[in-house]
Protein backbone atom coordinates (compact mmCIF):
# COMPACT_ATOMS: atom_id res chain seq x y z
CA UNK A 1 0.00 0.00 0.00
CA UNK A 2 1.60 3.64 -1.24
CA UNK A 3 1.33 6.01 1.45
CA UNK A 4 -0.10 9.56 0.51
CA UNK A 5 3.15 11.17 2.68
CA UNK A 6 6.70 11.25 0.70
CA UNK A 7 9.59 11.77 2.59
CA UNK A 8 12.91 13.01 1.30
CA UNK A 9 14.90 11.20 4.36
CA UNK A 10 14.60 9.14 7.14
CA UNK A 11 15.16 12.05 9.52
CA UNK A 12 12.20 13.82 8.36
CA UNK A 13 9.95 10.83 8.48
CA UNK A 14 11.33 10.27 12.23
CA UNK A 15 10.75 13.99 12.83
CA UNK A 16 7.82 13.70 11.72
CA UNK A 17 6.14 10.75 13.84
CA UNK A 18 4.04 11.58 17.09
CA UNK A 19 6.18 12.05 19.65
CA UNK A 20 4.84 9.13 21.41
CA UNK A 21 6.17 6.95 19.41
CA UNK A 22 9.81 5.84 20.01
CA UNK A 23 12.35 5.28 17.69
CA UNK A 24 12.12 1.28 18.56
CA UNK A 25 8.33 1.31 17.26
CA UNK A 26 9.36 3.55 14.40
CA UNK A 27 11.81 1.17 13.47
CA UNK A 28 9.12 -1.29 13.60
CA UNK A 29 6.93 0.38 11.35
CA UNK A 30 9.84 0.41 8.66
CA UNK A 31 10.86 -3.07 9.09
CA UNK A 32 14.36 -2.23 10.50
CA UNK A 33 15.78 -2.56 13.78
CA UNK A 34 16.20 0.44 16.15
CA UNK A 35 20.07 0.41 15.18
CA UNK A 36 19.95 0.27 11.49
CA UNK A 37 17.80 3.10 11.56
CA UNK A 38 19.65 5.00 13.95
CA UNK A 39 22.60 4.91 11.44
CA UNK A 40 20.68 5.42 8.56
CA UNK A 41 19.43 8.79 9.86
CA UNK A 42 22.44 9.74 11.51
CA UNK A 43 24.32 8.85 7.23
CA UNK A 44 26.62 6.52 9.46
CA UNK A 45 25.63 3.51 7.11
CA UNK A 46 24.12 3.34 3.63
CA UNK A 47 21.08 1.43 2.78
CA UNK A 48 21.39 -1.65 0.82
CA UNK A 49 20.12 -1.08 -2.73
CA UNK A 50 17.51 -4.14 -1.79
CA UNK A 51 16.35 -1.92 1.92
CA UNK A 52 16.13 1.50 0.22
CA UNK A 53 14.46 0.45 -2.74
CA UNK A 54 11.97 -1.19 -0.51
CA UNK A 55 12.03 1.73 2.17
CA UNK A 56 11.30 3.98 -1.35
CA UNK A 57 8.10 2.05 -2.45
CA UNK A 58 6.50 0.88 0.94
CA UNK A 59 7.13 3.87 2.56
CA UNK A 60 7.55 6.87 -0.29
CA UNK A 61 10.69 7.84 0.52
CA UNK A 62 13.03 9.34 -1.97
CA UNK A 63 15.13 7.40 -3.44
CA UNK A 64 18.11 9.19 -4.09
CA UNK A 65 18.00 11.00 -0.01
CA UNK A 66 18.28 7.11 0.89
CA UNK A 67 21.71 6.09 -1.37
CA UNK A 68 23.11 9.85 -1.36
CA UNK A 69 22.94 10.93 2.31
CA UNK A 70 25.12 13.78 1.26
CA UNK A 71 21.51 14.97 -0.91
CA UNK A 72 19.66 17.74 0.06
CA UNK A 73 16.23 17.88 1.41
CA UNK A 74 13.72 19.72 -0.46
Amino acid sequence: MKRASRYKTLRAYVDAQPRRKTQNEIAEDLGLTPNMLSLYVTGARIPSREVALRLAREHGFDLESLLDPEAKAS
